[in-house]
């Protein structure tokens, strides 16, 4: 593939393309767009103008990267492409390279080894995944970090997150100091560390909490859209809403929106992640704000100091995150 492919599929300039991947300008496309980009490169096996041009030696430590979520999932999610591009930028710097980008699907469907190649001297695991998993990829690569919100399933490996079960309880007791003590979810419940740390928070503040105000949807910008539409149906709604993630708070906003229900006198929304769009709703969301950037980076390192040697014992690195005040959220009238 050409960096011309690459820039008709996106549909930017093959000068913007160039630009992403050499990291020259962190501004020169939108987020959007650069995990837009990456994806591509990752998909295809491009192979990047720093590696063609001698920048990382032939010879350079591979590193693996295993998406641990459906493969669908991790191109419509900036949050793990924001991961490992960030993964990527330190990781170059080192004179590492990143190649074999698979999912947890390949692993369960392929033979393993010939899947990650005879070169690889560690790998990094984005998003949730289960033990059977590791128990799979640990016989054969022992320098393993995680990175993502969930606590790690196996004491094997190092690991880099932002706890999601105090986000959501951080959530939770942000609608409630505002006055909600009717709140709805929409998002992934089952077996979702959000969803548990949400509905902690709000049995310990006294909240009502109904059946009918919980949705349980796959994540996508449609299901945030059709979830509020479910809610709006309803007889008696809340009056305020955790979405699981920003794309699901984006979709729950445009429902209210084409109702004419107005956020956030009527229902306030909170979501997760801070992605670019979550600044251009109208309103605006109210979100999450967890380290993504910050996720890939210290991912890295803390792999590739394990990799030459420099700790033996699990490092476990526990990311804080901030809630990032806009204008979905209001008091409860």
């Amino acid at each position: 593939m050409t960096l011309r492919e690459i820039a008709e599929e996106v549909g930017v300039s093959i000068s913007t393309v160039s630009r992403v991947l050499n990291r020259k300008n962190p501004h020169v496309a939108s987020q959007e767009i650069q995990d837009r980009i990456w994806e591509i490169v990752r998909r295809q096996n491009y192979t990047t103008p720093a590696q063609r041009s001698g920048m990382i030696s032939q010879s350079a430590p591979v590193i693996s990267c295993l998406f641990a979520r459906e493969a669908k999932k991790i191109s419509d999610n900036p949050f793990f492409t924001g991961i490992a591009q960030n993964f990527e930028k330190i990781a170059l710097s080192l004179n590492y390279s990143t190649r074999h980008y698979f999912t947890a699907t390949e692993v369960y469907e392929r033979n393993f080894d010939k899947l990650i190649g005879e070169d690889i001297s560690g790998l990094i695991i984005i998003g949730r995944h289960k033990e059977d998993l590791i128990r799979k990829i640990y016989p054969r690569v022992k320098n393993i970090v995680y990175a993502g919100l969930m606590p790690p399933v196996s004491d094997v490996y190092d690991s880099v997150v932002c706890d999601a079960y105090r986000i959501g309880r951080a959530a939770a007791d942000y609608l409630a100091d505002f006055n909600h003590v009717e709140c709805g979810f929409i998002g992934e419940a089952d077996n979702e560390i959000r969803f548990s740390g949400y509905m902690d928070a709000l049995k310990e503040r006294k909240c009502e909490i109904r059946d009918e105000w919980i949705v349980n949807l796959p994540a996508s910008m449609e299901n945030g859209y059709l979830g509020m539409k479910q809610i709006l149906s309803l007889k008696e709604r809340p009056t305020a809403i955790f979405c699981m993630n920003d794309y699901f708070a984006i979709g729950a906003i445009k429902a209210l929106n084409d109702e004419k229900v107005r956020c956030p006198e009527e229902i306030s929304i909170i979501g997760v992640d801070n992605v670019e769009a979550s600044a251009y709703t109208t309103p605006k969301l109210t979100t999450v704000k967890t380290p993504m950037e910050e996720l890939g980076q210290i991912a890295a390192k803390v792999l590739i100091d394990r990799i030459n040697g420099g700790h033996t014992i699990n490092v476990k690195v526990n990311l804080p995150f901030s809630i990032i005040e806009r204008e979905s959220c209001a008091p409860r009238k």
